[in-house]
């Protein structure tokens, strides 16, 4: 009797210890409270079929969808997120973190993996605080998977699973490629919450960037240019002189901050590279304290 006794216990905690093994806990919220509001969504579309590709959308504190205009740019806690134009049905477009956009530049974004929806959405937390959090929820037919074990291969590149006995930061899964998050009221749309609406947000006016080596050029507003450079290490922005007007059909613009100098070439001439989907109007060279860097770039 004793030894039937011990055989049910053992058994009933082997399938104790199997139920919490598992990845995939279609129960799970992963903590997520009615005070998360949703920051970002991304989904696989057309999954398993060579037309797959990824939607993104970044949302508005009331709920809203953001439409961000071709090259335009978002600063927000958890990184920059870019406007890209859905032009074939397997592009990665819509609002695409930076970091995500790289990525999927720099590898086989058309990662086959069954046919089942893939998407993963962003939760924040006390926004605009010191405590801010994020949660990151990855949902694949309709089921969360549990933020648990090692490095996770989806439909929309590596995840790595985060998190902590501290309330804020980053829990659950997150790009690999993503930063840290800079929690506090530095970026979008915390602004807004002390005096600002998105009207006093600088428009981008221009757009431009290369690869290899890569870098990101825009025209902030009416009075500042801003690059980043260096695999994203090196961010500055510059006044905005007046244009040199060249004998060939572009501008030239020369400007420095206390830091750098910088000379941007456009040649409105079509430009594509290997890692664009479609071709832009202008050739653009940046040099910036001497180094050449060359891409593509358009008004926006």
């Amino acid at each position: 009797m004793g030894s039937l006794k011990l055989n049910i216990a053992f058994t009933l905690f082997l399938l104790a210890l199997s139920a919490c093994a598992t990845r995939v806990s279609p129960q799970q919220s992963a903590h997520r409270d009615v005070h998360d509001r949703l920051l970002y969504e991304i989904s696989v579309t057309a999954p398993g079929t060579r037309s797959q590709g990824w939607r993104g959308t970044l949302y508005a504190p009331d709920g809203a969808p953001i439409v961000l205009q071709p090259g335009a740019t978002i600063d927000t806690n958890v990184g920059v997120f870019v406007g890209v134009p859905c032009q074939n049905l397997w592009d990665v477009c819509g609002s695409v973190h930076e970091e995500t956009l790289r990525w999927a530049q720099e590898h086989d974004a058309n990662v086959i993996l069954g046919q089942e929806p893939w998407t993963y959405r962003v939760f924040v937390r006390a926004e605009c605080t010191r405590s801010e959090a994020w949660l990151g929820q990855l949902v694949r037919a309709d089921q969360q998977i549990a933020p648990i074990g090692d490095d996770l291969t989806t439909a929309m590149g590596p995840f790595v699973a985060k998190g902590g006995a501290l309330a804020f930061g980053q829990h659950g899964w997150f790009p690999v490629s993503w930063p840290s998050p800079d929690p506090g009221a530095g970026h979008w749309p915390c602004q807004e919450r002390q005096g600002l609406s998105s009207t006093d947000n600088p428009r981008i006016g221009y757009h431009a960037s290369g690869f290899d080596p890569d870098f990101t050029l825009q025209f902030v507003g009416a009075d500042i240019i801003r690059l980043v450079w260096n695999d994203s290490r090196d961010r500055a922005d510059f006044p905005r002189p007046a244009p040199i007007l060249p004998a060939w059909n572009g501008e030239i613009y020369n400007t420095r901050n206390t830091d750098h100098t910088l000379r941007i070439e456009i040649r409105h001439v079509p430009c594509r590279s290997s890692a664009q989907a479609s071709a832009r109007s202008d050739s653009v060279v940046v040099t910036i304290d001497g180094r050449r860097l060359q891409g593509c770039g358009a008004p926006t």
